[in-house]
């Protein structure tokens, strides 16, 4: 789980990237934190980087990989 400590930096969004899964080895549609939805293992990634594979110990052998974006980044 995400975690911020100044809310003044974070601003809500109901921008459509928060509702999709990308799967693994594909490109990530904005810069931030993603979440996998199986098993809850987060990174951070730049906007146009490849999603990793089963980089994590947790992720259960038997469900895909599908990543989430929870906090995007935006530039000023």
């Amino acid at each position: 789980m995400a975690f911020f400590k100044n809310k003044e930096f974070l601003q809500y969004s109901d921008d459509k990237f928060f509702d999709e899964f990308t799967a693994a080895r594909f490109i990530a549609p904005a810069s931030g934190i993603y979440r996998c939805r199986a098993c809850g293992y987060e990174i951070a990634t730049a906007q146009g980087r490849t999603l990793p594979m089963q980089s994590h110990d947790r992720h259960p052998l038997d469900k895909p990989i599908h990543w989430q974006l929870i906090v995007a980044a935006k530039a000023s």
